[in-house]
């Protein structure tokens, strides 16, 4: 009885180990999602520490190849280099300055920071303090 039950049991580990859901691990220069959650290379959490250059948010290339440069480009809104995400009330570049009072945010096309220059700098068709990212 005990050498039906021995193979068995090993039998029974090799199957319950093996479900089919065999975890990859994202590639972050290839342009693919190989970890299969809808993310590709930078833009996949598990890229942010990563060394590769298509994460490089301040060169003023696009790296990968998207459309976008640096601070434009999706997959640096988390980026530690730079802030670029400046509207979440974090100072994601750890520089003690957080979203509008950083200088790399001055320019950016996803908030008004710059509250007194006459131009619509988000292109959201709000100018200065008509914009509601501004505080006047």
């Amino acid at each position: 009885m005990t050498k039906l039950i021995l193979p068995l049991l090993i039998i029974s580990v090799c199957f319950a180990a093996c479900d089919g859901n065999d975890a990859k691990k994202e590639i972050c220069d290839n342009g693919i999602d190989d970890d299969n959650d809808s993310f590709i290379d930078c833009e996949d959490l598990d890229c942010l520490k990563s060394s590769v250059s298509e994460c490089d948010c301040t060169d003023g290339i696009d790296n990968d190849n998207n459309g976008f440069t640096d601070c434009k480009d999706m997959a640096c809104l988390n980026s530690t280099e730079i802030e670029c995400n400046c509207a979440d009330g974090i100072d994601n570049d750890n520089d003690s300055f957080v979203d509008c009072a950083d200088l790399d945010c001055q320019n950016s096309p996803l908030v008004e920071c710059n509250c007194d220059d006459g131009v619509d700098n988000d292109s959201d068709g709000l100018t200065d303090c008509e914009d509601s990212d501004c505080d006047c």
